[in-house]
C-alpha cells in the first residue's frame, strides 16, 4: 500500500510538471502561429510583419530559457565546476543585459545600473552564470509586470564579490519565501511559469559554493545578494 501511494503521488507531481511546461510551450507556440500566419497573409503591411517578427524573437526567447532550466536540471556538479574559469564580474553583467536588450526582454522595465571598468573576479563557468543571472532578471520583471524598476549592484570587499538585484515588485510572503527553491513551485497561473527558475538558481549557487541572500515583503519588492567565494587561480 505505501509502494502503491509513492506511486500515485510520483504520477500526479510528474502529472502537474508535464501540464505546467505544457501550457508554457503551448502558449509561445501558439502566439508564434498566430503572429506568423497573419503577417503571411497578401494585405499584411508592414508594421504587422514588424510586429510579428517581435512576438517571435521575444517568444523563442522564453522557450530557450525554459531549455536552459530543463537541460540544467540533468547536468552534473562535475561537469560544471570542471568548466569553471575566472570571469569579470562586470563584464558577464553587461553580456547577459545586453542579450535582453537584444531580444527586447525587460524592454519596459527600468534597469539601473551604473557602468564599471572595475575587474570584479568570479570563479564561474560563464553559461551558468548567464542563466543564473537571467532566471533572476526574468523573476523581478515578472514581479514588477515588466513595467518596475530593477537595480543592479556589484563591487568587490577584501574577501568577497558581490552581486545584488533588486526590485520594486510584488515581493514575497514568508510562506512564499520557504518555498521559493522547492522545483516546479511558482506562484504564477498554469502556462506562465514552471516553477524551475529559482530551484535552477540553488543549483547553481550550490554547485559554486555562492551564498545567496534573500530579502522580500509582500507589496516591497525583493532583493537578491550574491556573495561569491574569493576567486583564486587554479
Amino acid at each position: 500500500m505505501v509502494e502503491q501511494l509513492i506511486h500515485s503521488e510520483r504520477r500526479a507531481f510528474l502529472s502537474v510538471v508535464a501540464a505546467s511546461i505544457g501550457h508554457e510551450i503551448n502558449n509561445s507556440l501558439t502566439a508564434i502561429q498566430g503572429f506568423v500566419e497573419m503577417a503571411s497573409r497578401e494585405n499584411a503591411d508592414t508594421m504587422l510583419k514588424d510586429r510579428a517578427l517581435k512576438v517571435t524573437l521575444n517568444q523563442t526567447e522564453k522557450l530557450r530559457a525554459l531549455t536552459s532550466n530543463l537541460l540544467q536540471l540533468g547536468k552534473s556538479l562535475k561537469s560544471n565546476t570542471e568548466q569553471s574559469k575566472i570571469l569579470n564580474l562586470n563584464k558577464e553583467i553587461s553580456s547577459v543585459l545586453q542579450v535582453f536588450k537584444e531580444t527586447a526582454k525587460l524592454k519596459y522595465c527600468q534597469i539601473k545600473r551604473e557602468d564599471s571598468s572595475e575587474d570584479i573576479p568570479i570563479r564561474m563557468n560563464p553559461d551558468q552564470f548567464a542563466l543564473l543571472l537571467s532566471n533572476i532578471l526574468l523573476n523581478a520583471a515578472d514581479a514588477t509586470s515588466n513595467i518596475g524598476t530593477i537595480e543592479i549592484l556589484s563591487y568587490q570587499d577584501q574577501k568577497n564579490s558581490h552581486l545584488i538585484v533588486t526590485d520594486d515588485g510584488d515581493g514575497m510572503s514568508p510562506e512564499t519565501l520557504d518555498k521559493i527553491y522547492e522545483p516546479y513551485f511558482t506562484t504564477k497561473e498554469l502556462g506562465k511559469g514552471t516553477g524551475l527558475g529559482m530551484f535552477v538558481v540553488k543549483q547553481i549557487v550550490d554547485n559554486f559554493e555562492i551564498r545567496l541572500e534573500i530579502e522580500s515583503l509582500a507589496g516591497k519588492g525583493s532583493k537578491f545578494h550574491f556573495i561569491f567565494p574569493k576567486a583564486i587561480e587554479s
